[in-house]
């Protein structure tokens, strides 16, 4: 009901006549089971993806422009198509254009290419991304391509071993701050600094009563890791869910932001599909968001993270361009 309030209407606005929502299986089921929807399916799409055993995990909104002479948008961040990602929570939010750097576009596409190539949906759903393909433009020859910015999604390589090619490029690493809201283990973040050169370590800390820190500070020193705690300057004054890597080397910075946590799944495997803007930063540039010491606070017991979207199966029908009723099982066992 948020999208169709708030988004929806916005685009309803600006002209945008097809819209196509991509969502997990469990994201697909409760948008049929909120009551107050009235759109989804005819007034707009709505296309469950399956990612087998990880999470469809990625967030991107892809603007079409109406005409040539304009370019079209690409947005990748951290938030979710709900209330919170859209203004309660502090999310981070990457904005490209095509007419200033066409090769995230290129990139984009490439992306795309792969999201249709999945192999746990039907074709219907693949062929809902190829759709959006043919939407995205892969430059033009003779353009100026950005290469201090490039995506990196987990389909094609782990993001982390993405991020660790990156910054050898930038020269020895000194430093890591990391900011995400989960943390399922220390496993991760210490395999990503042994990766790194094992660096100086900062981790940031909420500064909102209702959100606290999930990294094993404890655990993390019992294994030698030189941790310290930040928090934002200026505070956020609210729940974060933004994802923000700042790798720190000789020759300049590393920006890591997207839909990646610090977890495993996310960072080390290739199960889960996310997606990271990854850009490098001359040594005095400026940074989304700077940082002050902070009290490192007393150690949790981390409950593992919630999996029910992976083991949600859901009926995806569609009236085919020859007016047949098609249905197909999402996460079928």
């Amino acid at each position: 009901s948020f999208f169709e309030s708030l988004i929806l209407r916005r685009l309803r606005a600006a002209g945008c006549n097809e819209v196509t929502v991509f969502v997990d299986p469990l994201g697909y089921r409760n948008s049929l089971i909120e009551s107050q929807l009235i759109g989804a399916g005819s007034s707009y799409r709505v296309i469950p993806v399956s990612a087998g055993t990880g999470a469809f995990h990625l967030k991107f909104c892809f603007l079409k422009a109406a005409s040539e002479k304009d370019p079209d948008c690409l947005l990748v961040g951290s938030g979710n198509l709900t209330f919170g990602g859209y203004g309660n929570n502090a999310e981070l939010l990457d904005v490209f254009l095509s007419s200033e750097q066409p090769g995230i576009f290129s990139a984009f596409a490439g992306v795309v290419d792969l999201l249709a190539d999945m192999p746990n949906n039907p074709a219907a759903v693949s062929k809902a991304f190829r759709d959006l393909r043919q939407q995205v433009a892969s430059g033009r020859p003779g353009q100026v391509t950005d290469d201090t910015v490039r995506l990196a999604c987990s389909l094609e390589a782990p993001i982390a071993q993405s991020v660790a090619s990156e910054a050898r490029q930038l020269g020895a690493c000194r430093r890591i701050t990391l900011l995400s809201p989960y943390f399922e283990s220390l496993k991760a973040v210490e395999d990503l600094w042994s990766a790194l050169g094992k660096p100086e370590l900062r981790i940031a800390l909420p500064d909102d009563d209702r959100q606290i820190s999930r990294f094993p500070f404890a655990k993390a020193k019992a294994a030698g890791l030189p941790v310290k705690a930040v928090a934002a300057k200026p505070p956020f004054e609210r729940p974060f869910h933004a994802k923000l890597l700042e790798v720190q080397c000789e020759r300049g910075v590393l920006l890591v932001s997207g839909s990646a946590n610090a977890t495993v799944p996310a960072l080390w495997g290739q199960d889960n599909v996310e997606l990271a803007v990854l850009c490098r930063l001359t040594p005095r540039a400026t940074r989304p968001i700077s940082w002050e010491a902070a009290e490192v606070p007393a150690d949790i017991e981390i409950p593992p993270l919630a999996s029910s979207q992976i083991q949600t199966a859901c009926l995806f029908a569609e009236i085919t361009e020859n007016g047949h009723l098609a249905g197909h099982i999402v996460n079928a066992r």
